[in-house]
């Protein structure tokens, strides 16, 4: 595992812990899946690609988030 890996995977699972906290106190569900999600992507592909899903993530919610 190299150090963007690394670095991906603490800042994915830090934002997807907040989404996730934030989904469960709110009780919706938009934010609980996007939190999941995030936090498990980094788990599951290598470095630029978990970094590129990641963010590609957070900007899908934030654009979801705008419409609702």
């Amino acid at each position: 595992m190299d150090g963007l890996s690394m670095f991906v995977m603490l800042i994915a699972g830090a934002v997807g812990t907040g989404l996730l906290i934030y989904g469960i106190r709110q009780k919706e569900p938009a934010p609980l899946a996007f939190g999941v999600a995030i936090s498990i992507v980094p788990f599951m592909m290598p470095g630029w690609l978990a970094a590129v899903v990641s963010v590609g993530l957070i900007v899908l919610f934030m654009a979801i988030r705008k419409r609702l």
